[in-house]
């Protein structure tokens, strides 16, 4: 491996920890250290891009006219949205920075420069999933491996501080939940929660099925790992999300054979009831709980902020609006935590302020439908409804892949 390569295998993977840390790890929960690591993050992924830019070296003029375009352009679009609603530019900078970052590394070094930071993004979740999976198993079942000892956590919904179990903070045990048969702690791996840790195992997933290419075998590896990981969290939206997966693949490959036509269609119909069984008996114990409750709560609330704000929104950032629609058991016992990522983004961001999101999801949606793209269709509205069913609408890893499927260059494929 020559310096040039090594390097910049290093910087992605710099970059790489910087996203998984900035996604809702339980290290940005912590008091006093929350912000701190939030400032870091967006600085340096900003420097490490500047890096990752330098060291290639040559660059053409229209390129560089390109970014003094885009960088333009952004600080127009996103000021103008400034100057008409009441927020301050502090809560926009870091994602126009990171995003910016993000978009300079593709114009000047290519597509193929931020495929490799979501590669390495990948491999830092599989090696979190498989650290996650051992202390999982025995520490928080069978009781093997005793805590290290305690930190406190914000991430509580409520303004207030919890202590959370640790493990060398290589591990955490912050949650407690039940899913079918099964009840106990759940893999929350480094994250705040169980849903953190799935969206970020599901995301890893769909990358590595749909948007990175590897050697099959090292794929199917990393598919093991991750679909275990997923159903380690306990988290009904990766769980849905695997088996929309698994109905995916069972009607990929094609078939001349009528008998061997009709034993799929009959596989078919007996997974389809399994999984609405299944979502039926999780949904139904979620909705006796907490966390039923307030997830639907969350998505009316947004949902009604949204259609009084539908094109300027509220103000990103700003979740007033979105409190004084919660409903009053909500606000009797201070439960602010929200769940729904897309649905907050569309209140406080209206039209206007999400319409890089809208304009990627039509433009997939529309372009796989007309070029028969099974494939782009699905991770699409896969990466879409995990943004939609968790509360990750300002983490710098959504920009990322964001600009990945916004940049994909459709062709005609049935599979």
């Amino acid at each position: 491996m020559n310096i040039k390569k090594y390097i910049n295998s290093v910087l992605y993977y710099v970059m790489a920890i910087i996203l998984v840390i900035n996604c809702q790890s339980m290290y940005i929960t912590i008091p006093g250290l929350s912000s701190k690591l939030i400032t870091l993050c967006t600085y340096g992924i900003f420097f490490v891009a500047i890096m990752i830019i330098l060291i290639k070296g040559k660059y053409k003029k229209s390129d560089i006219v390109r970014i003094i375009c885009i960088v333009a352009g952004l600080i127009t679009y996103y000021g103008i949205y400034i100057y008409l609603l009441p927020i301050s530019f502090g809560r926009l900078s870091g994602l126009i920075l990171v995003a910016l970052s993000f978009l300079s590394i593709y114009i000047l070094n290519g597509r193929k420069e931020l495929i490799q930071i979501l590669e390495k993004y990948v491999n830092v979740i599989i090696i979190i999933a498989v650290i996650s999976l051992f202390f999982w198993i025995f520490a928080s079942i069978l009781k093997i491996i005793p805590s290290t000892g305690l930190i406190t956590s914000m991430w509580t919904g409520n303004d207030s501080v919890k202590f959370v179990k640790s493990y060398g903070y290589l591990y955490f045990e912050p949650q407690y939940a039940q899913f079918l048969f099964f009840k106990g702690v759940r893999n929350s791996a480094i994250f705040a929660e169980g849903p953190m840790a799935s969206y970020n195992f599901s995301l890893a997933l769909l990358s590595v099925i749909y948007m990175i290419n590897d050697d099959k075998n090292k794929k199917d590896i990393k598919i093991f790992i991750l679909v275990i990981a997923i159903i380690s969290t306990l988290s009904a939206t990766g769980i849905i999300m695997l088996g929309i997966l698994c109905l995916k693949y069972l009607n990929t490959k094609k078939y001349d054979d009528i008998y061997k036509v009709i034993f799929r269609m009959l596989v078919n119909i007996v997974f389809c009831i399994v999984i609405i069984h299944m979502a039926y008996v999780t949904l139904s114990q979620k909705m006796q709980v907490n966390s039923g409750q307030l997830r639907s709560s969350d998505i009316l609330s947004a949902y009604n902020v949204w259609i009084d704000n539908i094109f300027f929104g509220t103000g990103i950032g700003d979740h007033t609006a979105i409190y004084n629609y919660l409903p009053y058991f909500r606000i009797k016992y201070k439960f602010f935590g929200l769940s729904t990522g897309l649905m907050v983004l569309l209140a406080e961001g209206g039209i206007y302020g999400s319409m890089p999101y809208i304009y990627v999801f039509f433009r997939n949606i529309v372009e796989s439908i007309r070029k028969m793209n099974i494939n782009l269709f699905v991770v699409t509205a896969l990466v879409y409804y995990l943004w939609f069913m968790t509360y990750t609408p300002f983490r710098y890893i959504n920009l990322l892949v964001l600009i990945i499927l916004g940049t994909i260059k459709v062709s005609t494929s049935k599979e």
